[in-house]
């Protein structure tokens, strides 16, 4: 994924951790609105998670780690047809598909990269490696929303940037929040204070005339932007900012839209 949380493999695999839908689990949640996949923080702890589930049920950390590639399903078949083999033993004698045979290899590598980068002269990297360690985790605030406000509005409120409120919030797939949803947009930590709280925040965005409610529309044959606004009584402008395209985009058959419902 070279650390884009927007990466999509061939197969499906979306985000930095290249987790497939059937591979979310609990911790993970794809909807119309938004992927926590394409969220860096969800999807790694949720890929710590797998991977210590992983490592819980096989006792090896390198049969682990290529169980997070092949499916533990998959994994275990082996397993169980090569009883106190390890991983070397497996992937030597090519009883494990070659993509899981050079991840595991693969992984060690970097990590080992990051850990003795100064003894590599990866001098980039034990940079990188030392600002990390001084960086404080999780260190943001959050608002939470119900109700359907674009990541654009929300940095005028709040007074961030733009494009670092959608930097920071990559799960969301229109770069709007969902409505008649609760959802928890992230902001650089600082941004909530006694006088800007987030019933504050809230107040001034429902004050913007945001929609009420909105609608998911699956386009037709013949449909555009402009026909589908006249339909339901909006600008193209009010479609186009909804899912975040240009007015002169070209649609496609079966592409989803958000259709904004104003009071």
């Amino acid at each position: 994924s070279y650390y884009n949380p927007y990466a999509v493999s061939y197969a499906g695999a979306t985000g930095i951790w290249q987790f497939m839908t059937n591979s979310m689990g609990s911790r993970l949640t794809k909807n119309t609105w938004y992927d926590d996949r394409r969220d860096p923080w969800k999807s790694t702890d949720a890929a710590v998670a797998k991977l210590a589930g992983n490592y819980s049920y096989f006792g090896d950390w390198a049969i682990a780690i290529a169980a997070y590639n092949c499916g533990v399903g998959a994994m275990n078949k082996v397993v169980k047809k090569n009883k106190d083999k390890d991983f070397w033993y497996l992937a030597e004698n090519k009883l494990l598909p070659a993509q899981s045979v050079e991840y595991v290899p693969k992984l060690l590598a970097i990590a080992d990269l990051i850990e003795n980068a100064e003894y590599y002269g990866v001098t980039d990297i034990a940079e990188a490696a030392a600002l990390a360690d001084l960086e404080q985790v999780d260190a943001f605030d959050y608002l939470k929303t119900s109700k359907m406000y674009s990541l654009e509005q929300i940095a005028s409120v709040t007074g961030q940037d733009g494009s670092l409120v959608r930097q920071l919030n990559p799960s969301l797939l229109r770069s709007c929040t969902p409505a008649r949803q609760e959802f928890s947009v992230r902001l650089p930590a600082g941004t909530l204070t006694e006088e800007l709280t987030e019933e504050k925040v809230n107040e001034a965005l429902a004050a913007l005339g945001t929609p009420a409610d909105a609608i998911v529309y699956t386009v037709k044959e013949g449909d555009t932007l402009w026909g589908i606004s006249r339909r339901y009584s909006l600008s193209v402008k009010d479609i186009c900012d909804a899912n975040d395209i240009l007015e002169k985009s070209i649609l496609s058959i079966r592409q989803k839209l958000i259709i904004p419902i104003f009071d």
